[in-house]
This record gives C-alpha cells, sequence and structure tokens, in this order.
C-alpha cells in the first residue's frame, strides 16, 4: 500500500468511527438518558449500506425479559431518536440471548424491515429431541421440514392453478421457508437427493423457480 492510499484508508476509517460516534450519541442523549426508553443502556453500532445494526445491553436486570410489545415501543422510540420513518426499525433477539440484550436494526425505510422480518426460520443442523446430529450430514429433521415446507407449497400452488382465493402473504411466506430449506440443505446432502425430496411432492421447474430449478438441475420444460 503506497502512502497516499495508507493515508485515504485512515481517513476513511476516521471518518466511520466519527459517524458510529454520532450514532451512539444521539442513543445516549435520546434512549440512555434519565428519562429515556432505555435509561443507562449501551449501544454499540456498525454502519451497514441499508442504515446501522446495533447491540444494545444494560437496561434491564439479566433476569428480566423485555416483552414484544415493549420491542414495538422502543423501535417506535429509536425511530423517532434518529429521523427515520415510523416502521423502518426492527429489535431483535441478540446473538447471546440473554435477556437485557437485544439487535437494533435500524433500516432507511419500513419496507427492508418488512423484508428483514419475512427472513426464512430454519432448523439447519438441528435434529430431533434427543438424537444426536451426525456431522456433515443432513439431519432427519431437516429433511422432514423440507418435505413438509415442500408439501405445504405445492397446496399453494394447486389453490392458484384452481383460481381459488388465497392469502398472498402464506403464499410467499411457504415459498420463502421451502426455498431457505433447499439452500440449507444444499450444503450437506447432493443435489439429487434434494431433487427427490421435492419431486415426491409433486414440484417441478415451473413450481420452484428458474434460479432453484436450475441449482437442483431439474429438467427445463419445453417450449411449445
Amino acid at each position: 500500500m503506497v502512502d497516499w492510499e495508507e493515508k485515504e484508508h485512515e481517513r476513511r476509517r476516521g471518518d466511520y468511527h466519527a459517524a458510529c460516534e454520532e450514532i451512539r450519541q444521539v442513543w445516549r442523549q435520546r434512549i440512555a438518558n434519565p428519562s429515556g426508553v432505555l435509561p443507562g443502556s449501551t449501544l454499540d453500532p456498525a454502519i451497514t449500506s441499508r442504515g446501522w445494526v446495533g447491540h444494545v445491553q444494560g437496561f434491564i436486570s439479566q433476569s428480566d425479559v423485555l416483552t414484544r410489545g415493549s420491542w414495538k415501543d422502543l423501535a417506535a422510540a429509536i425511530a423517532e431518536a434518529y429521523g427515520l420513518p415510523r416502521g423502518a426499525v426492527l429489535v431483535d433477539n441478540s446473538y447471546t440471548g440473554v435477556g437485557d440484550t437485544v439487535c437494533v436494526w435500524a433500516y432507511r425505510r419500513p419496507g427492508e424491515v418488512d423484508h428483514h422480518r419475512r427472513l426464512p426460520h430454519t432448523v439447519f443442523g438441528q435434529e430431533w429431541a434427543g438424537k444426536e446430529p451426525v456431522p456433515g450430514q443432513l439431519t432427519d429433521l431437516e429433511r422432514a421440514e423440507l418435505r413438509d415446507w415442500a408439501g405445504k407449497h405445492r397446496q399453494m400452488v394447486e389453490l392458484l392453478r384452481q383460481g381459488r382465493d388465497v392469502d398472498m402473504e402464506r403464499v410467499v411466506r411457504r415459498y420463502n421457508r421451502m426455498r431457505g430449506a433447499i439452500l440449507d440443505a444444499l450444503t450437506r446432502a447432493n443435489v439429487g437427493e434434494v431433487r427427490e425430496m421435492l419431486l415426491e411432492k409433486g414440484l417441478t421447474y415451473a413450481t420452484l423457480g428458474n434460479d432453484i430449478a436450475e441449482l437442483l438441475e431439474m429438467e427445463r420444460p419445453r417450449l411449445r
């Protein structure tokens, strides 16, 4: 790295740290002050391309739990403090799972929070209760989960083909759960094994989406 690159690197790094400090200052002044919604709390933020994410802790006893209703009020207070649109902040569990910690995702717009909330749940690497996973292999629970969501997606496809009224949120949620299960399974199962599980449920190239179907090397339908 030449001198000017090193100086530019240090300048940009300083700008980033200054921006993080601005986020912390707002938190201390508006959220963590004695009359704020989380008095005495600390925030460790990281700036992303979509806003910022931060780890919050120290606002209640470790044996207490912040209720979901309180999460919603907290998200609204944070959005107001940072001048963000209402609904653009998401409060979620922290990586530690301890009661006095949460993770805050501050986006620039509510649509990104809506997308975040719909990230598919996963049972990646988990096994049925009392059964030990075999390292490097797909678990029985993962297989069951994938077959279950594949079947539910097939049900939605059939209802749509019949022209029946369906809840589109449910259609999208079931598809995304299946899609996530497929991608997770492919980390430890071969393409043929995953493809067979989907074919057993009556799914085809057209019902999976082009990218997933190509990934699974499924037969492309002939154009008429």
